[in-house]
Formats: structure tokens, C-alpha cells, sequence
């Protein structure tokens, strides 16, 4: 009975090794992508603050050559401040609601009720 038993037991013994042996190799894989994914944002987001920098850059210029255009064309030095402080707040408004409404999108209370209504089903 023992060498049927210790018989049995090899062939599950190998069976355990090979499966822990592929589970190792799937998690070095996962900590492998998650360390790319990582990078990736990381470097992501550093283009993403060059381009904000750019494009802010290149929206000050433009306010700034509408002002110079309007005050060589003949309007006051101070109407020509106060319409470009004007159009910064519009701007400013516009990019405050553009943020509400990207927040209003990340509510999760939708995949919360879709989570939780799932688990009832069961």
C-alpha cells in the first residue's frame, strides 16, 4: 500500500512544482508589465506637463499680440488690460467646467450600484 501510495504521490508532487513554477513566472510577467506601466506613465505625464507648459505659453503670446494689435490700432493702454484680464477669466470659467465636468464623470458610485446590485443577484 505504501509504494502505491508514494506512486500516486510523485505524479502530484511534479503536477504542485510545475504549477508554483508557472505561477512564479506569471507574477514576475505581471510585476514586469506594472513596472513598464509605470514607467510609461511616469514618463506620460512629463510630456503631458511640457505640452500644458507650451500651450499656456503659446495662449499668453496670443493675448499678449491681441493686446499690442488693439493698442497700436488706437485703444487706451488700461481698456486694453482690463479685455485681456476679462478674456483670462472667461478662459479660466471655461477650464473650471471643463474639470467639473471630468469629475462628474469620475463618479463611481454607477460601477458601485452595478457592483453591488451584481452581488445581490447571486
Amino acid at each position: 500500500m505504501s509504494e502505491s501510495t508514494s506512486t500516486n504521490e510523485q505524479p502530484l508532487t511534479a503536477l504542485w512544482a510545475s504549477h508554483k513554477r508557472w505561477l512564479a513566472k506569471l507574477l514576475q510577467l505581471g510585476a514586469l508589465e506594472s513596472k513598464i506601466w509605470l514607467t510609461s506613465s511616469a514618463q506620460l505625464l512629463a510630456l503631458m506637463c511640457g505640452m500644458l507648459m507650451l500651450l499656456t505659453s503659446a495662449w499668453l503670446l496670443t493675448l499678449a499680440m491681441v493686446a499690442v494689435l488693439l493698442w497700436q490700432a488706437g485703444l487706451p493702454l488700461v481698456a486694453v488690460m482690463a479685455l485681456m484680464v476679462l478674456l483670462l477669466l472667461l478662459s479660466a470659467v471655461l477650464v473650471y467646467g471643463v474639470i467639473r465636468l471630468t469629475l462628474q464623470r469620475m463618479d463611481i458610485s454607477r460601477s458601485l450600484e452595478l457592483l453591488l446590485h451584481s452581488q445581490e443577484d447571486e
